[in-house]
């Protein structure tokens, strides 16, 4: 008797915790997209996918939703069109009429997001507004009106004005339901439209609304996007100050927070103001966190894709792991082992506990680490600016090695060298970020070490170069485009200045530093170039880009010398 109670409580004990796991899952999933972290939602929401019978369509379909607008917003295009056509396939056996409304609607918006508007203004215009609106939730009337708005101005740009009835009729609806979150979006959808009907005054009156329905501590974090749109509003109108205002004010909401698809656009409007303005000083502060902030966006970007792949990872292996957790729970067919799992069992939840104090414990200390190292801003943003150029430098090294690997694939010589080539040129680039990554000085480099790096890397034993290279530090696109151009004029050496009968193959370079410019002086002892005046119209690609980083980052001209072999030289600020 007592064998059979115990196998009855070990092929029950795994349903319940099952469906534990499962509530638990769901409650995450929900909990990290409403949070907007995407990346962690999907991955609990596959989760709870895993557990839910294919029997209960509008539970499975809901779940679905989210996947797909999930993927939607992290642009993986190709999962949210796999997770569409599984809502389509079952979306007619739902009888449920506001989920297969909102179904219409969401299919509608993503085919909007890819560009595909014919087709997604002909699935909105399928629902019978007459009848079917009249009989669902009211949030989903405000949703239809607010995408058939938006849906509209995309596919009829021309006519945008078509569309502000549409998100009148939303607004409406938002105020009867006093959602905050609707009206706050339906008065900046017609802010936007306004905006575009050339009434930027009339514009900020619904942003400025739209704020103060945002305002609520719940959605606070969407007032920033009303702060851009006024700002840019005042930045068309011409009146400068309002514009800072709102920039400064859309910048304090975000504060510590690292939202930087919001702080390019306000430090963006914030810079044009301020050069209009004249206010050359502040402008140049502004800039310098205008590009920090787009540098750590595209650095998050990469962050958040390996986040997801390791997400992704970690979900198979759990997927994995609980496959052959039920085929145990199958396959017992005695006390003894059901004795086994029960400790085993035990065992799990001990450890489950400890890591759960141990993370507890780790967390605690984290925050603590954190809020010490708050007290000192400036060594965070150096170190912060360090890790960008840190990454900018490893991403060129994996360029770098990808074209030295393809290099030896190459069966073409010319392939071959071009890959090589520009492997080297990626290479020149990346040391500048290799070098303001040691150094403590973040806006230039010491230019001595980073040439004679770039020689050392370029040049081979059997050439002999002198080198007078000055101490002095350049600014990063100065010495980046010195570096190219030296790197050019190295390769150009090496491949083509001597033949073979030379007995001495020598290089000189010299970099001179004066009281508000340099000078620059390379030459070599071979064969040199036929016509000179000619030698920066060649149009290879090697000589095109000299040319370009000599105009555009140094904003000087080669000149040549007379002596035999390659004499050029050039003075830059």
């Amino acid at each position: 008797m007592r064998s059979r109670i115990l196998i009855l409580l070990y092929l029950i004990f795994p349903i319940i915790t099952l469906a534990s796991a499962n509530e638990t899952a769901l409650e995450k999933a929900d909990s990290c997209f409403n949070e907007s972290n995407y990346e962690e939602a999907a991955i609990f929401y596959k989760k709870v996918l895993l557990s839910i019978p294919e029997s209960q369509i509008e539970d499975r379909c809901s779940v679905y939703l989210k996947l797909g607008y999930i993927y939607k917003v992290l642009e993986k295009f190709d999962d949210a069109v796999e997770i569409y056509d599984r809502i389509l396939f079952i979306e007619k056996r739902i009888k449920n009429l506001d989920l297969s409304i909102r179904i219409k609607i969401e299919y509608a918006e993503f085919l909007r997001s890819i560009n595909a508007c014919d087709k997604s203004l002909e699935i909105l215009e399928s629902i019978d507004v007459a009848n079917d609106l009249e009989k669902i939730d009211l949030i989903t009337q405000i949703i239809y009106y607010d995408r058939l708005a938006a849906i509209i101005v995309q596919c009829k740009g021309d006519n945008i004005g078509t569309a502000l009835p549409y998100s009148i009729k939303a607004l409406a609806l938002a105020r009867k339901s006093k959602s905050s979150y609707h009206i706050a979006t339906s008065l900046n959808e017609i802010g936007f439209l306004k905006e575009h009907l050339n009434s930027p005054r009339e514009a900020i009156t619904y942003y400025l609304e739209a704020i103060k329905y945002w305002d609520d501590k719940k959605y606070r974090r969407y007032s920033p996007n009303a702060c851009v749109n006024i700002a840019r509003c005042y930045n068309k109108l011409g009146i400068i100050d309002s514009t800072i205002y709102f920039a400064n004010k859309g910048l304090e909401i975000v504060g510590d927070e690292n939202w930087f698809n919001l702080l390019v656009p306000l430090y963006s409007e914030k810079l044009s103001a301020l050069e209009q303005m004249g206010r050359w000083k502040e402008a140049y502060e502004v800039r310098w966190l205008y590009h920090v902030a787009a540098l750590s966006m595209r650095s998050q970007e990469w962050s958040d894709k390996m986040a997801t792949v390791r997400g992704e990872l970690e979900l198979e292996k759990k997927e994995f792991e609980l496959m052959n957790e039920r085929a145990k729970f199958e396959n017992a067919e005695n006390v003894i082992v059901a004795e086994r799992k029960i400790r085993s069992l035990l065992i799990f939840i001990i450890v489950v506990v400890l890591f759960l104090i141990l993370a507890a414990l780790f967390f605690s200390y984290r925050v603590k680490r954190l809020n010490s190292k708050l007290k000192n801003t400036l060594e965070e943003n150096d170190v912060l600016l360090k890790e960008v150029h840190h990454r900018v430098k490893n991403n060129m090294q994996v360029v770098s090695s990808l074209l030295d690997l393809q290099s030896s694939f190459a069966v073409d010589e010319k392939s071959k060298a071009a890959l090589i080539n520009s492997r080297d040129r990626i290479n020149s680039l990346a040391l500048a970020h290799q070098n303001l990554y040691i150094e403590d000085d973040l806006k230039s480099i010491n230019i001595k070490n980073y040439l004679q790096v770039l020689v050392e890397s370029v040049v081979s034993s059997d050439i002999l170069v002198n080198i007078q290279i000055d101490e002095g530090n350049l600014e990063i696109d100065k010495a980046q485009a010195l570096g190219f151009v030296l790197n050019e004029l190295l390769t150009n050496s090496v491949k083509h200045a001597w033949s073979n009968e030379v007995e001495e193959k020598v290089i000189w370079i010299k970099l001179k530093k004066g009281e508000k410019d340099w000078s620059f002086y390379y030459s070599d002892n071979g064969i040199g170039v036929a016509d000179k005046a000619k030698f920066l119209e060649s149009p290879t690609f090697g000589i095109t880009l000299i040319r370009s980083f000599l105009k555009r980052n140094l904003k000087v001209s080669i000149s040549f010398g007379e002596k035999p072999g390659m004499n050029i030289g050039f003075t830059f600020n």
